[in-house]
């Protein structure tokens, strides 16, 4: 029997200040975003099987399409999950991924206040 492809991993930007010893991206200040239409080309040739999307970035401020893409996920019926070192997670990031994303996971879990008060008001996950 052949496997099924349920989740896949796209890297939507690069460009990070963070240089994280597990990270497998690495350290970047070479800021590369993925467009909106090229994003749209690859959500087209999934096969239906893909139910989940983890999207890669360094910083989560460097793709500024970033909430747009998970909407765009979820009217396909996929859930846009992301990985973050947390640093610059805003106010309206916060709100958005309350909303948009199925699962946030913290990398880099800091006591500066930003990060933390972040981290605490993102709705907890869901169970599978």
């Amino acid at each position: 029997m052949r496997g099924v492809l349920e989740y896949i991993e796209l890297e939507v930007s690069t460009g990070c200040q963070m240089n994280c010893p597990f990270c497998y991206k690495g350290y970047t200040q070479d800021t590369q975003t993925m467009s909106l239409d090229l994003f749209d080309a690859i959500l087209n040739r999934l096969p239906p099987s893909v139910r989940e999307i983890g999207l890669g970035f360094g910083d989560i401020d460097r793709q500024p399409h970033l909430l747009e893409m998970m909407r765009r996920c979820h009217a396909r019926g996929i859930d846009p999950t992301i990985t973050t070192n947390g640093q610059k997670l805003t106010d309206p990031l916060v709100e958005g991924l309350a909303e948009l994303c199925t699962a946030t996971t913290v990398s880099l879990y800091r006591s500066e206040a930003l990060c933390f008060n972040a981290v605490e008001r993102l709705p907890p996950g869901r169970p599978p």
